[in-house]
């Protein structure tokens, strides 16, 4: 298929041509295989063949060695106007001029050119004598001016239309002879329609330059076929409509270039493959034969140096001149034409630097010898590293040799290693060390800067290199930073106790090493470290004691002991990145033990450094994690948004798997569902596109399943819950009672109350068991206690709301204290209870626990509705009904609006929407304020006062918790959802 608009173009200039006997020349210009013979056929097969004035149609195709042989075109049309057989003597064609025209025929027809010199002429009915009537031509001129005689005879007629199809392949002597013939036929019909491939020789480019300047010339280049263009032929050759994904992919791989676009639509058929995006991926194997295929025909006769050329291009995916000079051994000129070659055969893409598509490059070093492209790699590596470019590009050539036996080689890995990594590429990172780790088994840098690699995504082979990097290692200072990277590996596969075990181990050798330094005299002691070994050595055993917490605190049977460690450990005082993560897991220890809460708070946020760029993922994880307990969620939210970004930046996976899914659970502290529920898939889908065991998503599979009860999604609920399983599970102190108490909120929300109130029993019996007595953390007792009050068993709840109680008299933030407020008032009667609901709704006014606050205005609503205290009852209602919407609890918010409207109030229908939560003239207000209206502005527009704007503004900002004006946009596009109706 070629450009429709091209041939339309060609097809109506010759048309135009003919019908007005003009002369015309019309040169189509094209790649190889970019359709300029179905151009040229098209525009010919509307011409009429026969008739009165019909038009003399000679189509010839020069081939390659038509440019050796003088005349050749003259003569391929001589004989396809029939003058060359027995009967061309009596041809009409040379009734007029003949004498001027068989001289010149007699000429052309020899192949060698000789009969431009003096011919005898014989006599007649001598055997021995030449044939000829007249003294043969002994000038080109004298050629020239028969063959435009002829060509005036066939004139006569009608139009003449010469159709040569490859022109760059023509003979000198007829070019002229087209120049000739051109200059000539001022006013006669004489169309000449020729083809020519790019690049086009200068001789081809000398002749028609003048003509196409005229205003009887016409240029037309072919370009590679398009989007719509290639979608429409993959639908025609596959007979489906292919999806946009598979189209694309077809146009990086052929480069719209029609030839092998058919080749591949035919390879695609054969293969049986349906042109949808899923089957993208079999495409490129597929196509790998088309190209190859397409990769023998262009390079078939090309002269060796354009070879050696395109392999040096390929071997360095670079067309810089120089390099490619010096890798192929080629002069500048000859690297100039192989370039050109390559563009024209598409075999770049459309700025003719780059291949356009990795095939083409794959392709092309497969077709050439090994040992040669072995040989071209080697060489490429030392110009590269010679020449200073990056250390990712030197190793890229250094790679596919598989062994770098030189020392340079292997800086040069290490280097590009290092780099990757930085940049956040760890699997690449790991690919430029892979020849290394074979060669050097026992370099214990290597195994570290490997393992350190491998953490971002493999935490599982990183573990095996840093044990036998500890196997190898005697240094006790290097053994106890191994230990520390061997500890927070080992977290990530769910083995923390191990991890405690060896990094005990290592800190008792570090203490007793420098305690026997200290006691040996100076000539024995080891080498100073950094140039001062006493801070290296304090710092050291920081990070070992904040490490020793850290992972303790995932395993069950350890969290008592390393945090009756870590109550032997001086605090922290200074502001070191070591002191900052031991402040981090003292924070943690409090937060556990649901003690201090200021004291907590204030060792979290000194464990994050001023510059967010600095921030340490598992300090930053176990500071979010106080302050969420804490009842500062946006402060958690704001630390892991940093090493959210970070993590993602530097290619660490597997810890951004775990940043989402603690993320995941702040947001659902603070009432974002949508935001959770993101998140947590997210973190899922991650894993799961790592081939991940679910053991790497559990906590965001439990954050996911908690997050969808409030959305009315019970069944996915119940059945992303399910999918956590495993023995790793009873392990966790954090994750085996998470998904306990996940279990009985379930089981609540689908009517089975009673095994719900025994599954947070459980819950919090195993909570007590490993001394975590953070009442927010997983508050089992208040759940318990709000479900047996609903079924009427307050005296059985009783123990539950002293149990509360007394954690949260340690625990005393503003959510908690609502919390134990509720259950207390839940187990009480008239006006007491009343009095508690109020005071936990007051609580509540300064946490950023929506759902919780929700609830607590629900439930006080509910009970002044009961007691028929109607105004104030229709207050807390609305507001549990705008605090549903705006969290997007659906159910919550029809319930409570239900309640509402029983107390007499109004509020429209519930959509889903979190829009839901404004008015109809807020919202209004609201989208003129986010397109920069001021209130003037808006008063104007709504036909209102400016005041009544500012009332407006005031109650959205209020119902969305917002500071002011600057915070508007953002939270009007966090919302979405329709607009409300009239």
């Amino acid at each position: 298929m070629a450009d429709t608009s091209a041939t339309r173009l060609v097809r109506e200039r010759v048309e135009e041509a003919v019908a007005s006997r003009g002369r015309a020349l019309i040169l189509v210009r094209g790649g190889l295989g970019t359709g300029k013979s179905t151009v040229l056929n098209s525009a010919l097969s509307t011409l009429r063949e026969d008739g009165e004035g019909a038009p003399t149609v000679v189509r010839v195709r020069c081939v390659e060695d038509s440019a050796k042989q003088p005349f050749w075109l003259a003569r391929a049309v001589v004989k396809a106007l029939g003058l060359t057989g027995p009967g061309a003597q009596n041809s009409p064609l040379l009734d007029s001029g003949g004498n001027t025209i068989r001289p010149a025929l007699w000429a052309v027809a020899d192949r060698t050119g000789r009969r431009f010199s003096r011919v005898g002429r014989g006599t007649q009915g001598d055997a021995n004598s030449e044939p000829v009537t007249a003294r043969m031509p002994t000038t080109e001129y004298t050629v020239l001016s028969g063959l435009s005689k002829l060509a005036g005879n066939v004139m006569a007629t009608g139009p003449f239309v010469l159709a040569i199809d490859d022109l760059q392949w023509c003979d000198e002597q007829s070019l002229r002879l087209l120049d000739y013939l051109l200059r000539r036929a001022r006013n006669e019909p004489l169309i000449v329609l020729a083809t020519v491939r790019t690049p086009a020789p200068e001789a081809v480019l000398g002749v028609a330059g003048d003509h196409l300047g005229a205003d009887y010339g016409t240029m037309v280049a072919l370009g590679p076929v398009d989007l719509d263009g290639i979608r429409a032929m993959v639908a025609i050759g596959t007979g489906s409509e292919p999806g946009p994904e598979f189209v694309e992919v077809c146009r990086l791989i052929t480069g719209g270039h029609r030839s092998s676009l058919g080749h591949l639509v035919a390879a695609v058929v054969e293969a049986g493959l349906t042109p949808d995006d899923e089957a993208v991926g079999k495409l490129h194997h597929v196509a790998m034969g088309v190209i190859e295929e397409f990769v023998a025909t262009s390079f078939a006769g090309q002269p060796q140096h354009v070879h050696h050329v395109v392999r040096a291009v390929a071997v360095l995916a670079s067309t810089d001149i120089d390099l490619v000079c010096a890798l192929s051994g080629v002069p500048v000129r000859g690297v100039r034409e192989s370039l050109e070659f390559l563009r024209d055969h598409h075999f770049l893409d459309e700025n003719g630097s780059d291949f356009r598509h990795e095939l083409v490059r794959a392709a092309l070093l497969r077709a050439a010898p090994d040992d040669e492209v072995s040989w071209m790699r080697d060489r490429a590596a030392r110009l590269l590293n010679d020449a200073g470019v990056p250390a990712e590009v030197v190793a890229s050539q250094l790679l596919p040799l598989g062994v770098a036996p030189e020392p340079w080689m292997q800086n040069v890995l290490r280097e590009a290693a290092r780099d990757a990594s930085s940049r956040g590429a760890p699997k690449v990172a790991l690919r430029h060390l892979s020849p290394l780790i074979n060669q050097s088994p026992g370099d214990v840098g290597l195994r570290e800067q490997v393992a350190g690699i491998l953490v971002k995504f493999n935490p599982k082979e990183a573990v095996d290199h840093l044990r036998a990097a500890l196997d190898l290692t005697t240094d006790f200072r290097a053994r106890a930073e191994l230990a520390i990277e061997f500890g927070h590996c080992l977290v990530a596969v769910q083995d923390a106790a191990a991890g405690v075990d060896l990094l005990l181990s290592a800190t008792d050798e570090l203490y007793e090493a420098i305690a026997g330094e200290a006691d040996a005299p100076a000539a024995e002691a080891s080498e100073p470290l950094a140039g001062a070994p006493a801070a290296y050595d304090s710092e050291l055993c920081k990070r070992l004691e904040a490490t020793v917490m850290f992972v303790g605190a995932n395993h069950r049977s350890t969290l008592a002991t390393v945090r009756e460690r870590l109550a032997t450990v001086p605090e922290p005082g200074e502001d070191t990145p070591a002191d900052r993560y031991l402040m981090s897991m003292f924070a943690l220890e409090r937060t556990i033990a649901g003690s201090e809460p200021e004291r907590a708070v204030a060792f979290a946020r000194a464990a994050l450094p001023l510059e967010p760029e600095v921030y340490d993922t598992p300090a930053t994880m176990a500071a979010s994690f106080v302050f969420t307990l804490a009842d500062q969620c946006p402060q958690a939210l704001a630390a892991l948004d940093v090493v959210v970004a970070s993590n993602t930046a530097d290619g660490a996976l597997w810890s951004l798997c775990r940043l989402l899914g603690q993320r995941a659970q702040v947001r659902l502290s603070a009432g974002d569902l949508a935001g959770a529920v993101a998140d947590a898939r997210l973190s899922i889908e991650l894993a799961q596109g790592e081939n991940w065991p679910v053991t790497s998503m559990v906590p965001s599979l439990l954050v996911l399943a908690q997050a969808l009860i409030p959305l009315g999604e019970l069944d996915e609920a119940r059945t992303v819950l399910e999918s956590v399983t495993g023995p790793e599970l009873a392990d966790s102190p954090f994750e085996l009672h998470s998904r306990t108490l996940v279990e009985a909120k379930v089981l609540a929300a689908t009517g089975d109350r009673g095994a719900a109130v025994k599954r947070l029993q459980q819950c919090g019996r195993g909570l007590e068991q490993d001394g975590v007595t953070n009442p927010l953390f997983l508050p089992w007792w208040a759940e318990a206690t709000l479900l047996l009050a609903e079924r009427g068993r307050a005296q059985v709840a009783m123990p539950l709301v002293e149990c509360g109680e007394d954690l949260v008299s340690r625990w005393d933030v503003p959510r908690a204290r609502a919390l134990s407020r509720t259950a207390r008032a839940m187990v009480c009667d008239g006006t007491e209870r009343i009095d508690l609901l109020s005071d936990a709704a007051a609580a509540m006014e300064s946490s950023a626990a929506l759902l919780d606050r929700q609830r607590v205005a629900y439930l006080l609503g509910r009970e002044l509705l009961r007691r028929e205290d109607l105004k104030p009852a229709r207050e807390h209602l609305r507001t549990a009904a705008e605090l549903a919407t705006l969290c997007g609890a659906t159910a919550a918010a029809v319930e409570s609006r239900a309640l509402l409207v029983s107390a007499g109030g109004r509020m429209r229908q519930v959509t889903g929407a979190r829009t839901d939560v404004l008015t109809r003239s807020e919202l209004r207000v609201s989208e003129l304020a986010v397109g920069g209206a001021s209130n003037r502005e808006i008063a104007e527009e709504l036909f209102v006062t400016s005041r009544t704007v500012e009332v407006h503004l005031t109650n959205v900002y209020r119902k969305l918790g917002l500071a002011g004006r600057a915070d508007l946009p953002a939270a009007m596009r966090k919302l979405g959802g329709p607009s409300p109706r009239d």
